[in-house]
Formats: C-alpha cells, structure tokens, sequence
C-alpha cells in the first residue's frame, strides 16, 4: 500500500511538472520516460488495475498533449508512443475519441519522424498493440 501511495505521488508530480512547463520539450520527454518506467513497474500495475479510470486517464492525456504540443521533438514523440504503448498493455478502455487521438499522435509522430528508426519501432509497436 505503501509503495502504491509513493508511486501515485510521483505519477501526480510528474504530471504537475508536464502542466508547469508544457513549453520545455526536453522535460516534456524525460517525464514521459519517467512515467513510462513509473507504469511498468510492480506496485504501479496494480495501483493502475485499482486506479484505471483516474491514473491512466490522466497519463494518457497528458502524453497525448504534450506530443501534439511538441511534435517536432524526438524524445517527447519516442517515449509518448512508448507511454501510450505502455499504457495499452494495462488494457486502458478507449472510447471513440481517445482512441482517435491516440491513433492520430501515433500517426504524426510516424509521419514527422520517417527516418528515425527509435520512433518507428516504437511507434508502431504501440500502433499494433492498440489496434489488435
């Protein structure tokens, strides 16, 4: 319960700090890797099973924003389709517009960054997993 607490705390601070400096692209791309191995991590997929609808939701849209607000950096658009690859491995419910956002910030990261190999792989690793 504990390291569930601390793992939510971090989740929210990271979050906090996204919304605080939503310019910074470089931050933007460290706290979606942050949130990323927050999310894979023991504790975290069971505060995610018990906490699906506030947690992920929130994640999720924040990595969805900051990638359309930052579209032309690598890392924010490498470890958003990460974080939303992650995320669809704890088996996040899209309604029709999430799922069309999602489906959107996959695309344009693939379509912005054709020649960088680490943003195609994971993009469409994610692009399979949330399609499947």
């Amino acid at each position: 319960e504990n390291m569930r607490n601390l793992i939510d705390s971090c989740i929210q601070l990271i979050l906090q700090a996204m919304a605080g400096h939503a310019d910074d692209g470089v931050l933007q791309g460290w706290a979606c890797t942050a949130l990323c191995h927050l999310t894979l991590s023991p504790a975290s997929s069971q505060t995610m099973q018990t906490s699906l609808t506030t947690m992920a939701k929130e994640i999720h849209s924040a990595v969805l924003l900051v990638m359309g607000i930052h579209p032309m950096e690598e890392s924010v658009q490498r470890n958003g389709c990460m974080g939303l690859w992650i995320l669809s491995l704890h088996n996040v419910e899209y309604d029709a517009n999430t799922y069309s956002a999602t489906i959107d910030a996959l695309l344009n990261a693939l379509n912005t960054h054709p020649n960088n190999s680490d943003i195609y792989s994971v993009g469409l690793g994610a692009f399979h997993q949330i399609t499947a």
